[in-house]
Order: structure tokens, then sequence, then C-alpha cells
């Protein structure tokens, strides 16, 4: 049998090696053998790779062929996926182009999973009939609906739709049985019944949708059952983050400072809480935050600024046998906190919220809020003492941290990682979470100085990134990949700049970034 490097496989096949690890990592093509260091791939890497383009040619999404192989694909499920689909015509740029929109935006939609394409990364194919999803996509969000409304509508919908659908397979399938197993007949049946039962149901839902929300035109009710209420307020005076930070010992906890910007933001508790997890946890997130911001009432001041969602998302899914302990940190969390504390140059604000119980009076829990929030705006946080510096140790066994090397570089020869950071310093005693972020905010005022508790752990740091920022229309990023110390003068910076950028290894370092940020 022949045998590859992976280099080698993506040359035979026609692909590039991002693509062969890309495969990998989406669970489409076995993983290599391993000899020591070296990634073995063999022959049937190869068939595999020439199976995956032919269906991704006729029409099938990478979720599809995961599951199918060319001998199910050739049967009576490839002949409807064939006849039955729209021909998958349109690159990415010619759909943009149609619906006039940028190309950004159709990215945009594909990750929130309004539009499937098919093919390769990088060689997508669209069906004529995405131009007209993204014209009423576009139609809805210049109406005021936004992308994250838009798509926790369309992921309810998925999530219900799938069952419809299972019982409609069901329907078709009875029929087929009663038709034996005559397969033009079978295919004719499918192109008679499933326009007339997706007209069935899509009137439905246009004839509810159009009652439902003539009904509730209008509608101020109070807050329903598990709906969430907010009382906020502004504070006379700006707050310390961090001893904020620093009163709750258990339980969820948060903080982010913007020392340069006089920024701060402090959640304590947690009212509602996200955590989707796998692939989909960026979608699912932004379509639950959506969904939770329609039952959030607030009250209180005016110009305060609106309850925030605190958290995170991981870069590897689930657990893993590399790295520290992550127990308590999944794939994702964002946590609605009970008390959030905000400080800007422009004010202070502290914001208390929480759930309605089914049956409770709307004006006795924002009551009970008010007094809450007078009560912290009463008593602030006592400042944090100061400790003695603790100071770090390499790790003792040399040869322990040469073997973590040598294992990262034949992970990373065989497509199953990217990139690794291998931590060589380890601390004798616990750290003090309070001093160590005091000390962070004055020492890194450009940084973002962060921390998140859960129980008895802390993740904290202070990053230099700042990978996406939002701010209405605009997406901002500054992603670094590769930094080294500044020389002596403008020189000597541009010497050292010039040199990163023939690195091969900081331009492979960057292009991990820019992946993981588009």
């Amino acid at each position: 049998m022949q045998e590859f490097r992976v280099e080698e496989l993506a040359e035979a096949a026609g692909v590039a090696v991002d693509t062969v690890r890309y495969y990998q990592r989406q669970q489409l093509l076995a993983s290599p053998r391993r000899a020591g260091r070296r990634a073995i791939y063999d022959s049937s890497h190869l068939d595999r790779l020439a199976e995956i383009r032919l269906l991704a040619s006729k029409g099938f999404s990478l979720t599809q062929i995961r599951s199918l192989s060319t001998a199910d694909a050739s049967g009576l499920l490839a002949d409807l996926a064939e006849q039955n689909a729209a021909d998958p015509e349109l690159d990415k740029a010619e759909l943009a182009r149609r619906a006039e929109v940028p190309e950004f935006i159709v990215d945009v939609v594909v990750s929130a999973s309004l539009i499937a394409p098919s093919g390769e990364p990088g060689e997508e194919r669209f069906p004529a009939d995405a131009v007209d999803m993204l014209v009423a996509a576009k139609t809805l969000v210049n109406a005021g609906v936004s992308m994250e409304e838009l798509t926790a509508l369309a992921l309810r919908h998925a999530t219900h739709i799938e069952d419809v659908v299972d019982d409609a397979i069901g329907v078709f399938k009875r029929q087929s049985d009663r038709n034996g197993d005559d397969r033009d007949e079978l295919i004719a049946l499918m192109h008679r019944l499933v326009p007339v039962a997706s007209s069935l149901v899509g009137q439905h839902f246009e004839r509810t949708l159009r009652s439902r929300a003539l009904a509730r035109l209008g509608d101020d009710t109070p807050a329903a059952d598990g709906g969430v209420v907010e009382f906020s307020r502004r504070l006379a005076e700006r707050v310390d983050p961090v001893s904020v930070f620093m009163t709750a010992t258990d339980g969820h906890r948060a903080l982010w400072i913007r020392p340069e910007l006089g920024q701060s933001i402090v959640g304590i508790g947690a009212v509602d809480t996200i955590e989707p997890y796998g692939e989909n946890r960026f979608s699912a997130a932004s379509a639950a935050r959506a969904a939770l911001g329609a039952r959030v009432r607030r009250h209180g001041s005016a110009d305060a600024p609106a309850p925030v969602l605190l958290g995170g998302f991981s870069f590897a899914i689930g657990s893993s046998e590399h790295g520290p302990d992550w127990t308590g940190f999944p794939d994702a969390r964002w946590v609605l906190p009970e008390i959030t504390f905000i400080d800007r140059a422009d004010g202070s604000w502290i914001i208390a919220a929480t759930r309605m119980a089914p049956g409770e009076d709307e004006r006795i829990v924002l009551e009970s809020l008010e007094a809450r929030v007078d009560a912290l705006a009463a008593a602030p946080a006592s400042p944090v003492e100061a400790t003695d510096v603790l100071q770090g140790e390499p790790i003792a066994d040399d040869q322990l941290y040469v073997d973590l090397v040598a294992s990262a570089v034949g992970d990373i020869r065989a497509g199953d990682l990217g990139k690794v950071v291998c931590a060589r310093v380890q601390e004798r005693e616990p750290i003090d979470v309070g001093i160590t972020l005091q000390r962070l905010v004055p020492r890194y005022p450009t940084c973002a100085v962060f921390a998140f508790g859960v129980g008895d752990r802390t993740f904290l740091g202070a990053s230099p990134e700042q990978l996406v920022l939002l701010d209405g229309p605009e997406v901002q990023t500054v992603a670094l990949a590769g930094t080294t110390a500044r020389g002596c003068d403008e020189t000597a910076d541009e010497a050292l700049g010039a040199e990163m950028m023939a690195s091969s290894k900081v331009r492979q370092e960057h292009q991990f970034v820019v992946a993981d940020i588009t």
C-alpha cells in the first residue's frame, strides 16, 4: 500500500494541506498512522479524499458526507439529491453580487446556519435559491431585525422543523412501502409529495404568524413566567472593580477591565446561563442571547447601559489530555449576572436582575431589586490588601518538557493540532487572585485584564489582543501572532519586523489567528 506524508497526500489529491487537516478535524478523514513523530497516510486516505470531492460535486454537504459512502450515494438517496435539489452553481462572490451584499455577509449567514453551502472549504457552492434567501434576510435586517434575532428564529425553527420533517418522511416511507421497490416511481412520488407538503406547512406557518402577530400588537403585559426583570441605578462614585470582584467567593463571577480606557465590568452570580457545546457553539450562543434579550424587562435609570452577558468560548472542543485541568470551564459559557457593576468615564452603574417565578407579582419583585441595589450602593467593597509577591519556578524535570514538546510536534504533523503553547513555570503556593489582579491593572494598562471564577477556580490574565469588537455595524480586531521585544531605535524595529515577516513560523501563527477569527 502506498504511503504519503501529509504534503504528499495533499499534492496527490489536488487539495491544500490545510484542507486535509480540516477534514480530519471534521471527522471526514481518518487520522494517520503514527511512526514515531511521523504521520503516515496511505492510499485509503487518498481514496477518501477523492470520494469527498465526488460527493461534494454532487451537492452533498460535508455533514452528509461525514456519514455517507460512495455506495450509499449511488442509490435512491443520490438520485433524490441530484434530481430534487437545485444545482449548486454559485460561488460566494457571485452569490454576494446577485444579492447585492458584501461577501462577509454571506459568511455571517452561513455561520448562522441560515444557508448551507456544499463543497470543500474555500470552494463552497450555493444553489440559485440562496439568492432569494439572502435577499430575504437582508430585507429583514434592513427593517430593523438584528442578525442575532434572525439567527435565534432560524435555530428555533430548525429545532422544531426536524421533528416535522421526520414525521413527513414517515408518511412518505409508508406510502413508498405500498408502492414496492420501483425506484423511478419512488422518485416521482417524492417530487409530487414534497412540494405539496411544503406548501401546506408554509401556508399554515404564514397564517399562524399573521394571526398571532395581530393579536400581540401593542401588547405590554408584565413579564411572563420565566422572564427576567432588572433594575439599574447610577452610582455617585466610581467603583474599584477588583474589590467588587473579590467580594464574591463562590458561584459565578466575572471581571473585565480596560485600564487605558477607564472601563470595567464586574458580574456576580447567575440569573441565566448559556452553555452551548460543540462546533456550533458560537451561533447557538448568539441565538440564545437574542432569545434571552427578548425576555428581559428593564427598569431604573434611563441612561443605564443594557444588561450584559459575561463569559467566553474555549479554543478547543471538549476535554483534552493536553494542558491544564479546565474543569468548570466548558466549551462556552455566557452568564447574565445577578449583580453587574459597570464603570466608565461617563459614569458608574449597578444593575440587579432576577428571574420571575410562576405567579410572582412583578411590582413586588421590582421593589426587592431596588432594595438590593440601595444596600449595595451604600456599602462599597473594601480595598484588596497587599501580600508578598510569589515566585514561580521552572519545571524541575527538563526531559518531561522535552517529551511534551516532542508529543506536540507529532500531533501537529499528524494534523491533530495546529499550534501548542507549553508552559514551563508553576507556582509553589496558591495564587492570591485579588492581589494579582491589582498588580496587573497598572502594569499592563493597554491590555484587557480579565478574571472568570467558578467555585474555587479562577481563570485570569491580561491580554494585549482584542480579537473582536462589535460596535453597531462595525467590527474591529487587534489580533497578534508572533511578537518580539522592541529594538533600540526605529531602524532596529524595522529590521526586527522584516525578520518576522520572513519567518514561516510567525506567518503560520498569524494565519491560525486569522482563520480562528474569520
